[in-house]
């Protein structure tokens, strides 16, 4: 327990030290400008219908997505020029994420969803300092919803305070997963296994959306457990 507490300790002052660093005030209102920007990019053009620019089938990305990046990356350099940006759309081979200011991007999270039409997909926005997150946006354009947290002062849907769930047993619990874009069968085969285990725990419900941000989001509002 002492331990853990001297970790906790050096943990918030790490985090206290970043935050001397940013405005975060202002990194957020960035990040909500920009997540509404990209995401009036995303509502017009759904359901309609958009060019898959990516070889693999199974992970899609649209001129749309491109376009959201190109948004976000012009808006968080004009108010945070010296600021690393790492965007999944233009990022390419393997990254080693330093203790600089890092927005991590994902213009359209659930671009397959984005694709058929289905409503569960988001602008996904986050700022990294030292290596630990201190904003982060997520908004869905289809249903309206922002989710908002600065690392200390709680999370947020539409300026509603969010929590997790208080369930505590798997027969009551309702839980979230993907299957991803690899579609190697051992991997496919394992991630089956794996479902079969979680379901046949059992659990309430098991749920694919096919977001992981939105994934995360819920599990931050108590929705899924």
């Amino acid at each position: 327990a002492a331990g853990q507490g001297v970790r906790s300790f050096l943990t918030m002052s790490a985090a206290e030290e970043a935050t001397k660093e940013v405005d975060l005030d202002l990194a957020l209102q960035v990040a909500i400008e920009g997540a509404k920007g990209a995401g009036g990019l995303i509502l017009k053009s759904f359901r309609k219908d958009v060019v898959n620019k990516k070889k693999s089938l199974t992970d899609p990305v649209t001129e749309v997505d491109l376009a959201c990046e190109d948004l976000l990356r012009a808006l968080i350099a004009k108010h945070f020029p010296t600021h690393k940006f790492l965007g999944e759309e233009s990022f390419e081979g393997s990254y080693n994420l330093s203790d600089d200011p890092t927005w991590v991007v994902d213009p359209i999270d659930g671009t397959a969803n984005f694709v058929h039409g289905l409503q569960w997909t988001c602008v996904s926005v986050a700022l990294v300092v030292d290596k630990m997150p201190m904003v982060g946006v997520v908004f869905n354009p289809v249903t309206q919803e922002m989710y908002k947290a600065v690392r200390g002062k709680g999370a947020f849907m539409n300026d509603e305070k969010i929590s997790p769930s208080q369930v505590e047993d798997m027969p009551s619990a309702c839980i979230c997963t993907e299957f991803g874009a690899n579609r190697d069968p051992e991997v496919v085969q394992k991630k089956v296994d794996i479902m079969h285990k979680v379901i046949q725990s059992p659990v309430q419900a098991l749920r694919c959306l096919g977001s992981c941000a939105l994934n995360m989001c819920a599990v931050a509002s108590g929705n899924v457990d």
